[in-house]
């Protein structure tokens, strides 16, 4: 299990001092644990996955917010490219009447 949160604390998209904060942990505990200077219990274990569930989730939803705001721009970069091209053909039946 120690490696398994070794490779957990690298790999976490924070910093060390925001995992300890999220997971209720003191940075210099997660700092020992880290360095493979200090096991950690089961209950630390546990206060980690936890956090970094409650971070995957922020991320999740993070994401589907940008994603949803990018669609929405994508969508208005279309409908604009649509009036421009309609505003253009206005002209060009315009030149073609006179």
């Amino acid at each position: 299990m120690k490696e398994a949160v070794a490779k957990a604390l690298e790999r976490s998209p924070g910093s060390l001092r925001a995992l300890a904060q999220e997971a209720g942990l003191s940075r210099s505990t997660l700092s020992r644990i880290q360095s493979g200077e200090r096991v950690p219990n089961l209950a630390e274990v546990r206060a980690l996955a936890e956090a970094l569930a409650r971070w995957e989730a922020r991320c999740w939803e993070a994401e589907r917010l940008l994603r949803k705001a990018l669609q929405e721009q994508e969508k208005e970069q279309e409908k604009e490219k649509m009036r421009s091209a309609m505003r253009e053909l206005g002209r060009l039946a315009d030149l073609q009447s006179v």
